[in-house]
C-alpha cells in the first residue's frame, strides 16, 4: 500500500480519540476486495468511506477591519455524518505565501475518511507582521469551536494541524494561551496538535525571519 505516513498517523490519532459512537476502521479505504483477482487488485484505487460535502469561504471575522479574502475558511465534512472529529489545518509558505485553495485534495481526503476538515486563510507578510498571523489563526480556531456543531462536528474533538509556517502557528497556538484567551477560548479547546515540519526556533538575524517577526522572538 502506498500511503502518506503523516496522513496515516493523523488518521490513527484522531480515530483513537474520537467518540466510541464514531469508531471506524482508518485503513478500510485501503483494503482490497478479496473477491477480485490479484491483477485486478493492483489497479483498484482506494475509495472514500464517505461522500464529501464542501462549504466554501465562510468568514471567521466579520468586523469592519476583516480582510475579504484572508479571513475566510473552507469546510469539508463527511456528508450525513454527525459527531465526527475535526482537523483544523493551517497552510505553510514562510508566512508570506500560500492559500487554502491549494489544499482542496487534503480536505476531500480527510473528509472522505470521516474526519471533518477546516482549511483557513490568514493574513501574510509583508502586508502584516507577527503577531497578525497567529491572531488570525486563533480567530479562525475560535470560530470553529463556536460553529462546528452546526455542521455535525464535535467541538471537543478539534485537532490543530499545520505544515511548515503553519506548523509553527499551530504550535504557538497550543503553547501561548494569550491568543486563544483574546478570543474567549483556552487550551482546553484544543484536543491535540500536529505540527508538520514546523519552524520552532526563530533567529532575528535571519533575513526571512526578521522581515516577518521584526525583533520579536
Amino acid at each position: 500500500m502506498k500511503l502518506c505516513l503523516s496522513r496515516v498517523l493523523v488518521i490513527l490519532v484522531m480515530a483513537s480519540t474520537a467518540c466510541p459512537a464514531f469508531a471506524f476502521d482508518p485503513f478500510q479505504r485501503f483494503r482490497r476486495d478479496p473477491s477480485k483477482k490479484e491483477d485486478e487488485k493492483k489497479d483498484e484505487k482506494p475509495k472514500p468511506l464517505f461522500e464529501v460535502e464542501t462549504v466554501k469561504n465562510l468568514a471567521y471575522r466579520t468586523d469592519k477591519d476583516a480582510d475579504p479574502v484572508k479571513h475566510k475558511l473552507d469546510l469539508y465534512v463527511p456528508k450525513g455524518v454527525k459527531g465526527y472529529p475535526v482537523l483544523f489545518f493551517v497552510h505553510g509558505g514562510a508566512w508570506k505565501s500560500g492559500n487554502k485553495d491549494l489544499y482542496v485534495k487534503l480536505g476531500e481526503a480527510f473528509a472522505g475518511d470521516g474526519i471533518g476538515t477546516v482549511i483557513i486563510n490568514y493574513r501574510l507578510s509583508p502586508k502584516v507582521q507577527h503577531p497578525a498571523h497567529i491572531e488570525d489563526v486563533a480567530s479562525a480556531y475560535a470560530w470553529v469551536c463556536a460553529n462546528i456543531e452546526k455542521y455535525g462536528g464535535r467541538k471537543d474533538r478539534i485537532f490543530a494541524c499545520g505544515h511548515s509556517a503553519g506548523g509553527h502557528l499551530v504550535a504557538l497556538l497550543a503553547t501561548d494561551e494569550k491568543y486563544l484567551k483574546k478570543e474567549g477560548r483556552s487550551f482546553t479547546d484544543i484536543r491535540g496538535v500536529i505540527p508538520i515540519s514546523g519552524v520552532h526556533e526563530l533567529q532575528a538575524v535571519t533575513p526571512l525571519f526578521s522581515s516577518v517577526f521584526s525583533l520579536d522572538r
